[in-house]
């Protein structure tokens, strides 16, 4: 009786835990989608950044068409993220839980999410070849201040 009742209180525990992992991930990930949306969270500072970087006509066409590669990627990889996270509360919220099943769909998540750094730093990578020295310096400085 003993051995059933420890049983359950981990299992319980497990679902507890990804059950909390999942809701406080996708409250993280709503607010990311809703600052994306309607010009970019923290335009104004963008602008600021951009205006004392003294970009050519050239390296602005060529950082948007980087941007808009990334923002396209990033959706994609959002999108993904966003369906592998309900597969996972589908799966925690089944009666009888299948641990392979669910660490299928963690491992799954894992990967999107490290798709997503690999994505943020290849911009990054991008931004640098366009840039002079100076410009990137600006802009990391920039990235310094704002975390």
């Amino acid at each position: 009786m003993d051995k059933i009742r420890k049983k359950k209180s981990r299992i319980f525990l497990v679902v507890f835990l990804l059950s909390t992992f999942i809701l406080t991930s996708n409250a993280a990930f709503a607010f990311e989608e809703k600052g994306l949306q309607d010009g970019m969270h923290g335009k104004g500072k963008r602008d600021e950044v951009v205006s004392k970087m003294n970009l050519t006509p050239k390296q602005k066409k060529e950082i948007i068409e980087t941007q808009e590669i990334q923002k396209n990627q990033l959706g994609k990889l959002r999108r993904a993220l966003r369906r592998k996270r309900s597969d996972l509360a589908d799966e925690l919220g089944k009666d009888k839980l299948n641990f392979d099943d669910i660490k299928d769909v963690t491992d799954d998540i894992k990967d999107l999410q490290g798709q997503l750094i690999d994505n943020r730093i290849s911009h990054f990578v991008r931004m640098k070849k366009i840039l002079s020295k100076e410009q990137m310096s600006e802009l990391l400085d920039s990235y310094k201040r704002k975390n």
